[in-house]
């Protein structure tokens, strides 16, 4: 796979069971000559916004960099990403994922996959999938199919399964929404107070010592070990995450503006 990877072509993994183990154990143990960007096309609330910032912000620090669409941002990528990256992996868990499945993000993604820079490893898993693609989108991926039968269950991919329907803004926002659900109103609170700061200006996120500032001082944790572990459960649920900037480790909501400031800080327990 690595070798076809370097020769030019991108790697599609299909069959029976989940292939979310093997395709993280090859990009742990052989994609080591750049960056790996994971994503997760099986969690409702993806934001292809997200991914696209993830290259652009975290890889080429383009962070005050805007574009006017998404496509535009890929070949801003496409022209730049060389001076910071000679290999840069996306590997990509249920490419026909929930959040994925629908013309504009597989645009994006195919785009993203003819990047010469981008190296892509996709799982798929529904037997329709391919249907999502035109011969443009087939050409631009120029994905080599490899057959891995598992037959392992699928415990990740199934986790956030809901019955949603309606385009992918709408699909995101319930994903959201979904997860808020099954958590405290504290932890929302929490989350809140990053998604403002994140939208209010800290674009890249702050740091752990000033978010425990700011959500003592609003009363919504008592201790340091408290805080903890109320951000390793939104971690867990991908509502948070956190990257290295400037030798700080610095926490941030990993989705778009307009999906953080509609379904978090708007967002309302009925």
């Amino acid at each position: 796979w690595l070798l076809q990877l370097h020769a030019g072509y991108n790697i599609l993994l299909f069959g029976v069971g989940s292939k979310k183990t093997i395709a993280q154990r090859f990009a742990s143990e052989w994609l080591t000559e750049g960056p790996v960007l994971v994503v997760n096309g099986y969690f409702p609330a993806l934001d292809m916004q997200g991914i696209l910032d993830a290259i652009t912000k975290d890889i080429m620090q383009a962070y005050s960099k805007t574009f006017p669409t998404q496509l535009d941002q890929v070949e801003y990528i496409r022209k730049f990403l060389p001076t910071w990256a000679p290999n840069v992996y996306l590997v990509v868990h249920n490419i026909d994922g929930e959040a994925l499945r629908n013309r504009s993000d597989q645009n994006v993604l195919s785009r993203l996959a003819s990047v010469k820079q981008i190296r892509m490893i996709a799982t798929m898993d529904h037997i329709l999938a391919p249907t999502l693609w035109s011969s443009k989108h087939v050409s631009q991926f120029n994905f080599l199919a490899h057959e891995v039968t598992t037959y392992e269950w699928y415990q990740k991919e199934l986790q956030y399964s809901t019955p949603v329907v309606g385009g992918d803004t709408e699909d995101r926002a319930r994903g959201i929404s979904y997860v808020l659900k099954s958590l405290t109103p504290n932890h929302h609170e929490i989350l809140t107070v990053l998604a403002k700061e994140q939208i209010g200006g800290s674009s890249q996120g702050i740091d752990f010592h000033r978010y425990l500032e700011l959500c003592q001082d609003a009363m919504l944790v008592g201790s340091e070990v408290d805080m903890k572990n109320h951000l390793n459960e939104m971690t867990d649920h991908h509502l948070t995450a956190t990257k290295r900037v400037d030798g700080r480790e610095l926490y941030y909501i990993p989705y778009g503006k307009e999906i953080i400031k509609k379904n978090i800080v708007d967002y309302n327990y009925e």
